[in-house]
């Protein structure tokens, strides 16, 4: 389940994509698929996204 979920924020181009990416992430935790520590690291490179995406920042 992790590697779908990074797999879906590597393709998220949008930032709706995001938000479906962040309701994949909580109901992966709530679900037991994946641990509190993988939980609060997808939610920080989320936000680490986000930020990027926000300030216009592209590679």
């Amino acid at each position: 389940m992790y590697k779908r979920i990074i797999q879906a924020l590597i393709e998220a181009e949008t930032a709706e994509d995001i938000s479906q990416v962040c309701a994949q992430i909580t109901m992966a935790f709530q679900a037991g698929k994946i641990t509190a520590k993988d939980n609060e690291q997808l939610f920080s490179l989320v936000s680490k996204i986000d930020g990027i995406h926000r300030a216009g920042v592209k590679d």
